[in-house]
């Protein structure tokens, strides 16, 4: 799944153009847009309602905070299920399912291998977004008229728009999809995964970092005492096993492995049995297609280039 999102370092923004670019798919496939505001954990089984599978992009818009992206995992990698009501439910192959893109104001998170597996992040800059926050202007203030618009746009216009998008297409050909290393959404994301409290990832940084350089493993009751500090007494309602994953959480966003191979890694101390955490560095190829590196488990016409999209 193709995830828009600002790159910015708060929590959440908007206003700098996921929704024009997600209008602009519909001028190269068609497209079926499904309004995320509402939808919470995804869980609505007729999510995809009136999609019909001449509709080669999905785009689930404007995504809440609390969105569930496990949701989604089957859809992405299995296939698409559609379901209406008081209609028989179908399944579109791997092959024959639809591209997916998701917009969203809010932080995705992708600490788990299986999220990371299913994403790509595209960064969009924040142009518009600061523009109208400064002056008032919009995007169709600063064009003179909406982008994408039949209306406004001239011949011109349109052969500009299908020639990036030819020249785009090259470039995924020859390079294939290429990551944007952002720091920022890293940030974004470890500051998710702790409620958004910048000492408490402050307190686990520096806590997991000691681990790693000295022992290379912790107990379980030595991770629960990072939270012990009065300032955390507000996250005590949420118990030790959130306080757990979330230590977890932060020292996969930091680009370590917990516990690699093993689901469970206990010691006997002082003739009680405890679990503990190795925590070490991921180790990866620095070229992914030169083999497996194994770490301890883990021109302008008048709308000629138009035809050429939408002829299908």
């Amino acid at each position: 799944m193709v995830i828009l999102y600002d790159r910015t370092t708060e929590m959440k923004s908007g206003g700098n153009g996921k929704s024009i670019i997600g209008k602009s798919f519909n001028c190269v496939k068609p497209i079926h847009t499904v309004d995320m505001k509402h939808e919470k954990d995804g869980g609505n089984r007729f999510l995809f309602s009136g999609y019909t599978p001449d509709r080669r992009i999905v785009i689930l818009s404007d995504t809440s905070r609390e969105l569930n992206f496990e949701r989604f995992y089957n859809l992405i990698t299995d296939g698409f299920t559609v379901e209406d009501k008081n209609e028989k439910k179908y399944v579109l192959s791997e092959e024959h399912s639809p591209k997916m893109v998701l917009t969203t104001n809010y932080t995705i998170s992708n600490n788990d291998r299986s999220d990371r597996r299913r994403q790509f992040f595209v960064p969009i800059g924040t142009y518009y977004g600061t523009l109208y926050d400064r002056s008032g202007f919009t995007p169709a203030d600063l064009h003179d008229g909406y982008l994408l618009d039949k209306r406004t746009w001239s011949d011109k216009d349109w052969s500009d728009f299908y020639a990036t998008c030819i020249h785009c297409v090259k470039e995924y050909l020859d390079h294939g999809l290429v990551p944007f290393d952002d720091t920022v959404l890293v940030d974004r994301q470890l500051l998710k995964s702790v409620a958004g409290r910048d000492d408490l990832l402050n307190d686990l940084t520096h806590f997991i970092k000691g681990v790693v350089d000295g022992p290379g493993e912790v107990s379980r009751e030595e991770v629960i005492k990072v939270f012990g500090s009065p300032e955390y007494e507000d996250l005590n309602r949420w118990g030790d096993p959130w306080k757990v994953r979330t230590f977890k959480k932060v020292a996969m966003g930091l680009g370590y492995l917990v516990n690699p191979g093993r689901d469970r890694f206990q010691k006997v101390v002082n003739g009680v049995t405890e679990d503990w955490y190795r925590i070490v560095p991921s180790v990866q190829p620095s070229n992914p297609l030169e083999g497996f590196v194994e770490t301890s488990g883990e021109d302008q016409g008048s709308g000629d280039l138009r035809d050429f999209f939408t002829d299908d």
